[in-house]
């Protein structure tokens, strides 16, 4: 028995994980979902011949992302082991991580202003993409924050994505999200997760990036043009996914 388990843990296994798969019930689909709607033979052959389980990497009802459902699938405790979303991507792109820099995932988005509030129109300006993604990247390239103290990068990737690296000193991590995640919701303050005051510099110099990102691409050129053509304008920087 003992040489059938070994055998069994040394077979190479392929993970296909189906991210964003799941979905809800949508009024144009007579109340199905997604999936329930779509013609699926292959997965119906899986789900058919297969084994099915249910794994809940963060609880019953929480929807994760996709890195924290990835680290769990591969046996990681993602209370206790997940560094933030900002260090998967720079590893991911190949961007150089220096020792006490802070990184964050970060989406070019589109907002109105409603008063003191950004409403949040769409999370990713339209899937913004080629020369007009470039355009954006460039004009938000490089910012000084906290009168110099602290400096800003960002790195376009892909699309309305893109990577921003704080660099200074007394940085740190714990600080929440300004992206809501949902369309319709105002741009959140970035708040300090801890009493420190590292998280409370780290905070407001994110709080600055927010809000200088914005006041740099409401009027720039190219978001001017993609207004006139019936576009969305990527007129902010969303960060999300705080890491070390």
């Amino acid at each position: 028995m003992l040489s059938n388990k070994t055998t069994l843990m040394q077979r190479k296994v392929m993970f296909i994980l189906l991210d964003g798969l799941g979905d809800r019930p949508c009024r144009e689909l007579n109340g199905l979902t997604p999936l329930q709607k779509a013609d699926i033979p292959s997965f119906d052959f899986l789900a058919t011949n297969g084994m099915i389980g249910r794994h809940y990497p963060l609880g019953p009802g929480i929807p994760p992302g996709s890195d924290a459902a990835q680290l769990s699938m591969l046996g990681y405790d993602i209370r206790t082991e997940y560094p933030g979303r900002g260090y998967f991507e720079a590893l991911g792109w190949g961007v150089k991580i220096e020792k006490g820099e802070v990184l964050f995932r970060v989406n070019f988005a589109t907002v109105e202003r409603d008063g003191s509030n950004l409403i949040v129109k769409d999370r990713r300006a339209g899937r913004i993409s080629g020369k007009d993604a470039e355009s954006v990247a460039s004009a938000v390239a490089e910012m000084d924050l906290m009168n110099g103290e602290i400096k800003a990068v960002l790195e376009h990737t892909l699309e309305h994505r893109g990577i921003l690296i704080l660099k200074g000193s007394d940085l740190v991590p714990d600080v929440t999200d300004v992206d809501p995640h949902e369309v319709g919701y105002p741009v959140l303050e970035p708040q300090p997760l801890t009493s420190s005051p590292k998280a409370k510099k780290t905070a407001l110099a994110l709080k600055e990036f927010v809000l200088k990102s914005y006041e740099i691409l409401k009027d720039l050129g190219v978001n001017v043009e993609r207004k006139k053509s019936g576009l969305l304008p990527a007129n902010i920087v969303l960060p999300r996914g705080a890491a070390l």
